[in-house]
């Protein structure tokens, strides 16, 4: 699923892939989750994947994604300091 913010609003497509499977296995991928036992589940979710980053705060998280490329971001939206929509 690909979501896009505009003028016209917020537009998804959802032609992507449907399930875990279908995710290229050399996707980059970062993770934000300030919640210790999510962030083990997701780490545990994606193992196996290649380039696959989890982070506990939204700081690290920027500051990898600012100098790395990343083809995924998925996140927290309400977490203490940054949350989610800033990031």
């Amino acid at each position: 699923m690909q979501v896009s913010f505009g003028k016209d609003g917020i537009k998804i497509d959802h032609s992507g892939p449907k399930s875990i499977s279908e995710i290229p296995r050399d996707i980059r991928m970062v993770i934000i989750e300030d919640n210790k036992i999510n962030s083990f589940y997701m780490s545990q979710l994606f193992d196996g994947f290649g380039n696959v980053r989890v982070f506990l705060n939204s700081s690290d998280a920027l500051d990898f994604i600012l100098t790395n490329p990343v083809d995924l971001i998925l996140t927290d939206l309400h977490m203490p300091g940054s949350d989610g929509w800033d990031v």
